[in-house]
């Protein structure tokens, strides 16, 4: 840096040099005594110079250099200077005019500089002393002038402040940059002794890292394997789980619809509640599982909140009647815009908040709002608010309240401590915040902000759209249900009786009947003994197979409820898909759906 910094300097001379030829050369070939005057313009101005003698040259050098100008005899008294050498000095230029050069140089570096001055070097760095004592650090630039047939010479003086401070700064972070390496080559042998503890101890260091980077590498190896095992073992568990929970519920739902004795009645309400309960547990823990893995995602779809906001209080309304209490929706009438998000997950954020405010009240109100917090042309943020006047949450235990399997009531009430839990790490991924206020024995609030972005304008209700498809599929429907669970069996020929149905226990022999003979429809359950589902499909599929229609339309049915599950099956070319325990509404929703 320091070398390129000298060589610039060392170029603009030259062309100072330059510069001062040119003009000595102009004004040598204009005849004395045809021009008064020069007009020369300057930074600050034009100036008008009187010609005399060879003053000219002098002059020209003066108004024209931006570094000290100094002519010198031969025995170096100065002649002439510019107004920058007078400056540089501190002095008037009357003072200089006369006098010695070597007066302005200190004591130590005359001896010096005067060799400097016979052997008329190029350039030489000294220092001249200011009139208050200060030693200015200069480059001075030695050039031979004839004037009048007498030997001068013209000396160009830079000021080095500049280019001192600069190399000052370059050798200060130069230091900083090698501190270390700096300071131990000020001692040979102390640099060798510190710099092999350095090295040593680097070399451990280093040692250490690798070494953690291995613990580390195997802690987050055998955290995938934990995880993944884990979450294997939950879809396991939850598929051995639903499949007789199918049983159970399906043929709740069918005794249900049978007249009995109000007792025999009440039994069955009984454990078809707790058989919903057991479901909701197994789902708690299946979501909980699935946002920990990092396998669950947003559906975004246009979604009318009104809607949503109709569900929920349908959903609650018993719950809220059984207990006497009374459920409000605040804003009745509210218009709100359509909004993109994953509707099944929003609803499942309210329910859980909502179930909860109803389970820890007694009596008094529990009311739910919405509010437009910020609105755009594009993006809409709402907040979400659940009130009741329950018996409230101890302060202590508020910053716990979202913790998963956390239950702070003194009052036994069931429940996995899963809900809040859930819902959290939901309303996060939708790329929003959850709040809970709390008081005890006076109730509590939580609320939720989301911002969303807008939807269409308009958007025909689900509602319509099932009653338009309602009693559309034909009562003659023949359908090939490959099950291989006994129960799930019985449950499927009950909940289907008025179609006709063809039973088979695999995919094996699902492909087989298939070969000669034709069905309006497949329900195919996927985990099977000899040949599973996705198998089974993939054949049926396949058109080099002797299968007779290769398009027949296929719905899953099975106990695997993991949306990796479902992607898995219509990847593998089945139309639908619907869980085990068999929702009779859903069922019937996805054959409509598949077969229109």
């Amino acid at each position: 840096m320091i070398k390129k910094i000298k060589e610039k300097q060392q170029k603009e001379i030259d062309e100072l040099k330059s510069q001062l030829e040119e003009a000595e050369a102009i004004l040598n070939a204009i005849p004395k005594g045809e021009i008064d005057a020069l007009v020369i313009s300057t930074p600050e101005g034009e100036q008008i110079y009187t010609l005399k003698g060879a003053d000219y040259v002098y002059r020209i050098l003066i108004e024209t250099m931006n570094e000290g100008a100094v002519t010198v005899s031969a025995n170096g008294i100065i002649t002439y200077c510019n107004n920058r050498f007078a400056t540089m000095l501190n002095v008037p230029i009357e003072s200089v005019m006369g006098s010695l050069l070597t007066y302005y140089i200190p004591a130590e570096e005359q001896s010096q500089f005067t060799i400097f001055l016979l052997s008329k070097n190029l350039a030489q760095e000294v220092h001249l002393q200011t009139s208050d004592g200060k030693l200015l650090p200069v480059q001075i630039s030695i050039s031979p002038l004839e004037i009048e047939e007498s030997e001068a010479s013209c000396i160009i003086v830079t000021d080095m402040t500049e280019r001192k401070r600069i190399e000052n700064e370059l050798k200060n972070l130069g230091d900083n940059l090698q501190l270390l390496v700096e300071e131990r080559t000020r001692n040979l042998t102390q640099v060798n002794v510190e710099l092999m503890i350095e090295i040593a101890e680097r070399k451990r260091i280093e040692a250490k890292l690798l070494e953690n980077e291995e613990a580390l590498r195997q802690a987050k190896e055998a955290a995938e394997i934990a995880n993944k095992a884990k979450s294997q073992f939950l879809a396991n568990m939850s598929h051995e789980i639903r499949t007789p929970m199918n049983a159970i519920l399906g043929f709740c739902y069918l005794l249900l619809q049978m007249n009995y004795p109000p007792k025999h009645k009440k039994y069955l309400d009984i454990i078809n509640e707790a058989g919903k309960h057991l479901l909701t547990i197994i789902n708690d823990i299946l979501d909980l599982s699935k946002i920990e893995a990092g396998k669950i995602s947003i559906d975004y779809q246009d979604t009318v909140l009104a809607e949503v906001l109709d569900d929920i209080m349908n959903l609650l309304s018993s719950s809220t009647h059984s207990k006497g209490i009374e459920l409000i929706y605040e804003n009745t009438g509210k218009q709100f815009p359509v909004i993109k998000t994953d509707p099944m997950r929003l609803k499942q954020i309210l329910i859980n908040l909502g179930y909860n405010a109803v389970k820890f009240t007694n009596e008094g109100v529990v009311s739910i709002n919405v509010s437009i917090e910020k609105e755009t042309d594009t993006h809409v943020t709402l907040c979400f608010s659940v009130k009741d006047t329950g018996m409230g949450i101890p302060q202590d235990k508020l910053n716990q309240l979202f913790n998963p399997f956390s239950q702070f009531s003194k009052i036994k009430i069931t429940g996995t401590g899963l809900g809040l839990a859930i819902s959290k790490k939901l309303v996060e991924l939708m790329g929003g915040t959850i709040h809970v206020e709390s008081e005890e024995h006076k109730g509590s609030k939580f609320w939720f902000v989301i911002p969303f972005e807008k939807g269409a304008t308009t958007q025909q209700p689900e509602s319509i759209q099932d009653t338009n498809e309602e009693n559309t599929i034909s009562i003659e429907l023949n359908i090939l249900v490959v099950e291989d669970n006994f129960f799930n069996q019985e449950v499927i020929k009950e909940l289907l009786s008025n179609y006709q149905l063809t039973i088979v226990n695999n995919g094996r022999e699902a492909v087989k009947i298939l070969e000669n003979n034709s069905f309006d429809l497949i329900l195919m359950d996927i985990q099977m003994p000899e040949m599973d589902g996705i198998t089974a499909c993939q054949l049926i599929r396949d058109r080099n197979s002797k299968v007779m229609n290769h398009d027949i339309p296929i719905i899953a049915m099975t106990a695997d409820a993991m949306k990796e599950d479902r992607d898995l099956c219509l990847n593998s070319g089945m139309n639908g898909y619907i869980s085990k325990p068999i929702n009779p509404h859903h069922l019937n929703n996805e054959l409509r759906r598949v077969l229109n």
